[in-house]
């Protein structure tokens, strides 16, 4: 166990060990109240991912939920940001379209069929 030292004043040590059935993705995060508060995150790692055996790193309500958010980034890119110019918004929305695209096959590559549709931005708007 290593022991970390910051400006003689914040010191800190620990150790964990951890069962990895599944791959998944894994960071490690200090917490600390080197500013009074309890529970502020001091530092943390850089996530990696561990793979085990040949499962691959998938989690359906996760890939769902991110579909989700990228459905409403790009609701929110048609209808309420701030027009940037015109090839900037098209490389946004292209972006978030190949983003959406690539997740959308990947669901279909683990058998999830779903009805996401993109947002059209050519519709008729409340806002």
């Amino acid at each position: 166990m290593e022991q970390i030292t910051v400006a003689e004043q914040l010191k800190s040590s620990g150790a964990v060990s951890l069962e990895v059935k599944e791959s998944t993705w894994i960071a490690l995060r200090v917490r600390g109240s080197y500013r009074g508060k309890y529970g502020d995150i001091a530092a943390h790692t850089s996530a990696i991912q561990l793979q085990v055996g040949d499962k691959p790193v998938f989690s359906q309500p996760d890939a769902i939920a991110v579909l989700e958010q990228i459905e409403g980034a790009i609701a929110y890119v048609d209808t309420l940001a701030p027009r940037p110019a015109t090839i900037r918004y098209k490389q946004l929305r292209a972006t978030l379209e190949a983003a959406h695209n690539r997740l959308h096959q990947i669901l279909h590559r683990n058998g999830i069929y779903h009805d996401r549709v993109l947002h059209d931005h050519k519709a008729q708007h409340e806002h």
